[in-house]
């Protein structure tokens, strides 16, 4: 059996028998030797990792073949070759790992059963100033097979091993069924359904195997002699029932109709029934409205005057087989309003309506005085500019109630050492309604305080405490600063704006603008600072301008990881070139790359290698820049990520014509499920805190509806205390 140590044994014998490599290791790339002590030339064996197929085995192994470049401290006399021996190292070291692979894929090591995988390519990698020891080479990454010789077993022998016998039976243990599986096979049984009848078959069921079943009530009916149903009763089946038939009633009465008694009579028996004697008429009793008058003999008549109630006059007249007491009438001065009074009733008169320019406003109480107070919203008396009162309309000239309301808005605002913005957007629509009793949409605001439209005398505002700066997108379409506990009012992507809300998160660069720091580490790339105008407000955006060079041309940082999620974003335009993003691990083969054409923002490719995943949004800004945000997914136990952005013209290898290159700003690294608005840094990591925005003793029951910038909502019922939730928030409204 072919096992790790074969693997392992047989590169390296093979190395040591060429000519230009002198020393072998193996284990992680942490373990490349970096002593300086190794002989040289000197390659490193990595085992990345293996899959096993039916007959074979498949291992991932990357080799560094490598030496190291002298460095000779006298000035370059070459432009071409330089004045070290950096191409001769790539030279011999790329004979070294082509005759490695030419002997497994057709030479001595295939013909020993140690191959490269048909239909597989090998990738060799070129590196120059590699590690600490200016190491310079090739890192080969190939797919290994080797016969698989572990059997089903766990031997390496060609032993057979027996049938497997199986038997099934039931609880009392009958065998219902039996036989053998092979060995490593298997075998699906199927259990027969168990059958269920009654004595006569009128009823059946099948029952899966370990299943159950319910059995159906019974139905029973009952009927007297002339088929009148008078029981109907469902039963659990198997079971004896007793029914009870229901008592009948005798009915006896008089010829005209008048009821003497009701009597029961159990259902089939018989009962005698005595009927009483004859009924006397006695006197009867007159009644007026249900209340008795008298008496009068039965046949005998009786004269009831109706008068009115000061004991004059009768009223009234018979009309059919009633007798009606006239309508009394009321009326208004002018006969505007009349209206019919039943006698003895009362009558209400209604209440008058108040109309404001045509529109009911309510009503008041007909003869009285009604008072007239215009006030505003704090409760502060109007008093008209003018006023008249003719043919019932009141006219009164006052001062416009909006535009003072807007006036006392701005300038609560301004008490808060802040200000409003787009006051345009405001809906003033509900301002003097009496619902609803809250309503925030972002415009006033000032240190510590985003301030509610409504009520304007306060109790909805909302207490901001950020104790950072932090960033917006404004109205002029720049990202500036914001002030501590100052709210932020963004306008990204939409004219009226949303109240900015986000948890705390920390730009892990310490120098996200500065990229001609020796923070960022160039590699055949120069930057030019303060090229061009970016999307941050008075600040201009660097350029990368790779060196007229073949090769990789890019910019580096290694981040120490801590969490195995990261968010990265930056700011960039097109200067010539495209860009190429990649964050690898400790291996090449664990990775994610992104590209980006920069001349539409469209993607270019995106790569996802190794135990390495993520994603990838492209966010248009104005004047052709973009914000380009990656995820990437670190596994645990990774100890760096290094992120690099190399500049990319159809390949991130090529020759650069020396001006050309890409304007970049704005980066930024955050432990986050996604990117969120910049926080810039100047010399060290930076914190953003969360935004908290509050208002607290609200009482009664309501209702708090936040409406977010793409129109979706948030309820809350009956808060006493109400912190705005995360995200972009166009309004939020209490009912």
């Amino acid at each position: 059996m072919t096992t790790y140590y074969n693997i392992l044994d047989t590169i390296k014998n093979q190395l040591l028998q060429d000519p230009y490599c002198n020393s072998v290791t193996e284990g992680s790339i942490y373990e490349i030797d970096l002593s300086k002590q190794t002989m040289c030339p000197y390659a490193h064996i990595q085992v990345n990792s293996a899959s096993i197929n039916d007959f074979t085995n498949v291992f991932s192994v990357t080799v560094f073949c490598m030496d190291i470049v002298d460095k000779p401290k006298v000035a370059t006399t070459d432009d071409f070759k330089g004045n070290d021996n950096e191409q001769d190292v790539l030279n011999t070291q790329y004979a070294v790992a082509t005759r490695l692979i030419e002997l497994m894929r057709r030479g001595s090591l295939r013909d020993d059963n140690f191959a490269l995988l048909d239909g597989s390519s090998p990738s060799l990698e070129a590196f120059t100033e590699r590690f600490d020891n200016f190491w310079a080479g090739w890192a080969i990454t190939m797919d290994v097979e080797v016969p698989n010789e572990m059997t089903i077993c766990g031997t390496t022998t060609g032993a057979v091993c027996e049938d497997a016998v199986y038997t099934i039976t039931d609880t009392l243990g009958n065998v219902l069924y039996s036989g053998t599986i092979v060995s490593g096979g298997n075998l699906t049984q199927a259990i027969s359904n168990s059958a269920i009848s009654n004595t006569d078959d009128s009823y059946t069921a099948s029952v899966l195997a370990q299943a159950s079943l319910e059995l159906p009530n019974v139905t029973f009916s009952v009927s007297n002699s002339v088929g009148t149903g008078v029981i109907q009763a469902s039963v659990p089946s198997v079971t004896d029932q007793n029914l009870v038939a229901p008592d009948g009633s005798a009915v006896v009465k008089y010829v005209d109709g008048t009821v003497i008694s009701t009597n029961s009579v159990a259902s089939g028996a018989t009962r005698n029934i005595t009927v009483p004697n004859p009924i006397v008429c006695s006197d009867a009793t007159v009644t007026v409205n249900s209340a008795t008058l008298g008496t009068v003999a039965s046949g005998g008549t009786l004269n009831v005057p109706v008068l009115k109630s000061t004991g004059a006059s009768t009223i009234g007249a018979i009309s059919g087989s009633d007798f009606r007491i006239p309508n009394s009438s009321v009326a208004n001065s002018d006969a505007s309003y009349s209206q019919s009074l039943l006698a003895t009733d009362s009558l209400a008169i209604p209440d008058s309506t108040m109309n404001f320019n045509g529109a009911s406003e309510g009503t008041f109480v007909s003869v009285k005085t009604t008072a007239v107070t215009l006030k505003d919203e704090t409760g502060t008396s109007l008093v008209p500019t003018s006023k008249s009162l003719a043919s019932n309309t009141l006219a009164l000239v006052v001062q416009n109630p909006l535009q003072v309301f807007l006036d006392m808005y701005t300038g609560k605002a301004v008490s808060h050492s802040g200000a409003v913005e787009s006051i345009s957007c405001i809906d003033t629509s509900d301002v003097f309604t009496a619902s609803p009793v809250g309503k925030i949409q972002p415009s006033a605001y000032g240190v510590g305080k985003l301030i509610a439209i409504k009520p304007l005398a306060g109790g909805f505002d909302l207490d901001v405490v950020r104790n950072t700066i932090a960033t917006r997108y404004n109205s002029s379409s720049l990202i500036e600063t914001v002030a501590a506990n100052v709210p932020r009012l963004d306008y990204f992507g939409v004219t009226c704006p949303s109240v900015l809300v986000e948890a705390q998160s920390t730009n892990l660069f310490e120098y996200s603008e500065d990229f001609s720091n020796a923070y960022w580490t160039k590699t055949r790339a120069g930057i030019t600072s303060d090229s061009i105008a970016s999307p941050i407000a008075s600040t201009n955006a660097d350029k990368m301008i790779p060196t007229a060079v073949s090769g990789n041309h890019f910019v580096r940082r290694t981040t120490a990881t801590t969490n195995d999620s990261y968010i990265f974003s930056g700011f960039f335009k097109d200067g010539g070139y495209n860009i190429w993003l990649r964050f690898t691990g400790a291996s090449f083969n664990d990775r994610v790359e992104f590209g980006v054409d920069l001349s539409d923002g469209s993607d270019i490719s995106f790569i996802e290698a190794g135990t390495f995943t993520g994603s990838k949004t492209v966010v248009t800004y104005p004047n052709g820049w973009y914000r380009i945000e990656v995820k990437i997914n670190v596994p645990s136990g990774e100890a760096n990520l290094i992120n690099s952005m190399f500049a990319y013209n159809g390949a991130v290898s090529f020759t650069a014509d020396g001006t050309s290159g890409f304007y970049v700003i704005g980066a930024q690294l955050e432990i986050q499920a996604s990117a969120t608005s910049y926080i810039p840094t100047s010399g060290a990591s930076a914190t953003r805190n969360a935004d908290v925005m509050s208002v607290t003793g609200l009482t009664g029951t309501s209702t708090l509806t936040e409406t977010f910038e793409d129109d979706s909502t948030n309820v809350i019922s009956n808060p006493t205390t109400y912190t705005m939730s995360a995200g972009r928030i166009k309004k939020v409204v209490r009912t």
